[in-house]
């Protein structure tokens, strides 16, 4: 009040910033890093905007006058985390005035009293732990920390000045562990939603702060130990249906925070529940509890994938045919021969893992070779109406001519003989133009009527030449 005026607690700061700046003693130079003040002695470590001011000494720092005749002042939009070292008993008015990047504030158990205004307007400080060596809380000393969401309130602290919260609209959480509920101004929280924020007290004094003035404001307020809740399992698992879901059930509580309950696609989860800062188990532990969950894979469906078509080699075999993704044959080492429509039995392995494989067949068709193809494969006398091709029939014993296109030189003929099971029952390679075989004890056996596929191979002077067709074998 100045000659009956009286002037907002805002106005009142800027009056106090105008004569500050025209004071004689202002605060240190620019540009120094360390000090002393008093009794204690400050340093600045670190690189700007992330330094650390550490305070160290004996007995009570100094109260400021002014914020700005903090020696550090200056700095303090550098500053993000400020430690106060053991001994130092008291922490000064304005001591950290307008410190708006702070983020981090370490208090030792030797400090009893916090000064006016003491971090007044340190607006990045998100939370805050008194220790439990504290007995007072001096007038503004967190006002307008706006982004405050959590503070602690140890059981000795007995006295919080005028408007001490003032300001901090990002409150969510007080946890107050004293008994008797300090007696307090309702300016301490003003400008604090109070329905949303919930408020934590020993179990023996939830009533009392219920019925306390200003403390009463508060919507919620609990007891700040509780029973460790336990994890109801469904009566069934579940299995995966595409939507979120849950193996069990956590009862909810104020004191604690539930993670992992709900889960989408099929596998393992681990459901954990994490006590807020502060709060306590009913018998005084404080670690985080983990139930084990799954959901199941649902049934597999295979499909209708389409036929596979392909091209005969000497070599081919299932595992050499591109499935579409997630199929794969069962006997991949199961070698193919000339035909169509010839099924498979394969298995459809989901490629996200929420469904059971599935089985099923699927059909490959395989086409005779005839690239880059022999001319013609005929009876060596050159009889016409004997041409090895498919759908023909030939004889146990038989010698037959290669023609190759062009009129190339034949150098080598190779001949292979597979049974309709893809077994190798005869193989020869001569040199020049004809091949010869004799079926009658191939592979120690006579070859019995029946089909079989033969694939020629021949190398000319131009190139390599090839053939193959499904004849009938005759004795």
């Amino acid at each position: 009040m100045i000659q009956g005026v009286v002037f907002s607690k805002f106005t009142k700061k800027m009056l106090v910033k105008v004569m500050a700046a025209a004071c004689i003693a202002v605060s240190v130079a620019f540009g120094q890093t360390s000090g002393t003040w008093g009794m204690h002695s400050w340093r600045l470590t670190g690189t700007a905007p992330n330094q650390t001011l550490t305070i160290s000494g004996t007995g009570d720092m100094l109260a400021f006058s002014l914020p700005v005749a903090a020696p550090w002042y200056s700095a303090r939009d550098d500053i993000a985390k400020v430690v106060v070292e053991e001994s130092v008993t008291a922490i000064g008015k304005y001591a950290f005035y307008e410190f708006s990047k702070l983020t981090s504030v370490a208090i030792p158990s030797s400090v009893t009293s916090i000064g006016d205004a003491a971090f007044c307007d340190c607006i990045g400080l998100t939370s805050i732990a008194i220790p439990g060596s504290v007995t007072s809380i001096g007038n503004d000393a967190f006002e307008n920390c706006r982004g405050l969401t959590s503070v602690t309130i140890p059981s000795s602290v007995t006295s919080i000045g005028y408007f001490a919260f003032n300001r901090c609209t990002g409150l969510k959480q007080i946890i107050n562990r004293r008994e008797t509920p300090q007696t307090i101004d309702p300016n301490v929280f003003q400008g604090v939603t109070a329905a949303n924020v919930k408020l934590f007290v020993p179990t023996s004094a939830v009533n009392a702060y219920r019925d306390a003035t200003v403390w009463n404001s508060f919507e919620n307020v609990s007891s700040l130990s509780v029973a460790k809740p336990t994890f109801i399992s469904a009566s069934e698992p579940p299995a995966y249906t595409g939507e979120e879901q849950s193996g069990g059930v956590i009862a909810e509580g104020l004191q604690y925070e539930i993670s992992g309950i709900k889960g989408t696609n099929a596998g393992n989860y681990t459901a954990r529940v994490v006590l807020i800062s502060g709060c306590e188990w009913l018998d005084g532990t404080t670690d985080d509890l983990t139930f084990e969950w799954s959901i199941a894979k649902a049934t597999g469906v295979f499909g209708t994938p389409a036929a596979v078509n392909t091209t005969y080699t000497p070599t081919l075999k299932l595992g050499d045919l591109t499935l579409p993704a997630g199929y794969a044959f069962n006997t991949p080492a199961t070698a193919l021969s000339v035909g169509n429509n010839q099924s498979f039995a394969a298995t459809y392995t989901d490629p996200s893992g929420n469904f059971n494989a599935a089985s099923g067949e699927i059909a490959v068709n395989v086409a005779a070779n005839n690239q880059n193809p022999i001319r013609d494969i005929q009876k060596s006398d050159g009889r016409t109406g004997i041409r090895l091709t498919s759908g023909n029939i030939v004889y146990q014993k038989a010698e037959f001519a290669v023609i190759l296109p062009d009129n190339d030189k034949v150098l080598e003929v190779k001949a292979v003989i597979y049974d309709n099971v893809g077994n190798v029952v005869f193989e020869k390679t001569e040199r020049g133009a004809s091949v010869s075989w004799d079926l009658t004890n191939a592979a120690g056996r006579n070859v019995a009527n029946g089909s079989y596929l033969i694939v020629a191979e021949a190398r000319g002077a131009k190139g390599t030449y090839a053939y193959s067709a499904k004849v009938g074998v005759k004795r």
